[in-house]
């Protein structure tokens, strides 16, 4: 049996989720396509496909509509339910002056119409149900303690807001969906940001009976502070844990959570510098082998004598003249010996070998000179 999926997703972002809100839109058309047909022909015993609520809060004057292009202006900003098989809702973050302000003003007033709306399709599309599921998709460059460089317009939410608007989802999922959610970090720069946003998020999302109220205390600023430095990097490696009683329970007991968090990351890092094992194929040696060096000889004395030559013209090859007349380069080779001709120098030695003649070629061009007649 095939049943009817009815989501509903919220986006927490500073950056408006354009392509998924397309997806969105795109599966929502063709399962209103699908009513329309069931509704016009006979019926069938296929059901429709699934339903979906998409609710996005976010910032217009960032990415992607920071250069206020119309169509993704217009597509951040639609706010559509019941009409076409739509169901979404876009609300653009804003600027506040004090906590009173933000909660009392813009969380009650403004952000929680996602939730509202969110209700609306539910009721509208069948109530409660097995086939309901919730999806919060968590972005903390939204919150107070991301860098001022991704928070340029100054749209922002404190770090409680991320345990508020969980705790009111988690009472929109056990009327609706049986306290089914899934969660998902979307987005998050700076290390504060990340972790008072997370940190309040999971507590949010703790199964505590309504009289329970988390402290929230514990995201602020001074405890950030702390927590980063009892959990800053040093040189040479992590941190290890501090002695027992030398800082307060809840440091202690972050750290002792974080640990084997450390240790799994640790443990992936030195697999990933382990030398590759040694490959069964290598290339052939290429370098040539270094030449032995020989001892060096003693210098040899030239000979006495004077240098002896012997002249001949063999004929040369012919080439073609300007003329298309072939001429004759005579070659003159001269032999001559190692000797040298200053009278005055000391003879060498009888046992001496005799150094080995090379030959000088002397190239002359030219015409052959004329041979006398006989």
């Amino acid at each position: 049996m095939e049943l009817t999926v009815l989501l509903s997703l919220t986006l927490i972002y500073i950056m408006a989720s354009n392509g998924t809100q397309s997806i969105v839109w795109q599966i929502n058309e063709e399962t209103y396509r699908q009513t329309l047909e069931q509704e016009a022909g006979p019926p069938t015993a296929d059901r429709p496909g699934a339903q979906i609520y998409y609710g996005s809060i976010h910032d217009i004057l960032s990415y992607p509509c920071e250069d206020g292009k119309p169509e993704l202006v217009q597509a951040a900003s639609t706010s559509i339910h019941n009409a076409h098989g739509q169901f979404i809702e876009n609300i653009h973050l804003q600027t506040y002056t004090s906590e009173e302000h933000f909660w009392t003003e813009l969380y009650e007033k403004r952000y929680k119409q996602i939730l509202h709306k969110s209700q609306e399709f539910l009721d509208a599309t069948g109530g409660p149900g097995d086939d309901v599921l919730i999806f919060i998709s968590c972005g903390m460059d939204a919150c107070e303690h991301e860098y001022e460089s991704m928070s340029r317009h100054n749209r922002k939410v404190p770090a409680s807001f991320y345990y508020r608007f969980a705790r009111d989802t988690c009472a929109l999922s056990d009327k609706f969906a049986g306290g089914r959610i899934i969660s998902v970090l979307e987005g998050g720069y700076s290390d504060r940001a990340l972790i008072s946003g997370s940190m309040a998020h999971f507590v949010g999302l703790t199964d505590l009976p309504e009289s329970v109220k988390a402290d929230e205390s514990w995201w602020s600023v001074e405890n950030l502070i702390e927590l980063e430095k009892a959990t800053k990097k040093r040189r040479g490696g992590r941190p290890s844990l501090p002695a027992a009683g030398s800082t307060r329970q809840w440091i202690e007991r972050s750290l002792a959570i974080l640990a084997p968090l450390d240790s799994t990351a640790a443990s992936v890092v030195s697999s990933l510098r382990a030398p590759p094992s040694a490959p069964t194929m290598t290339l052939r040696d290429r370098t040539k082998p270094a030449k032995t060096p020989t001892p060096a000889s003693s210098p040899r004395r030239s000979t006495r004598g004077k240098a002896s030559t012997s002249t001949s013209k063999p004929k040369a090859k012919r080439r073609p003249s300007k003329g298309g007349d072939t001429l004759e380069a005579p070659i003159k080779f001269e032999h001559i010996s190692s000797g040298s001709s200053n009278e005055g120098e000391t003879s060498a030695p009888a046992a001496a070998p005799e150094q080995k003649k090379l030959p000088r070629v002397v190239l002359k061009l030219g015409k052959p000179q004329p041979s006398d007649a006989s």
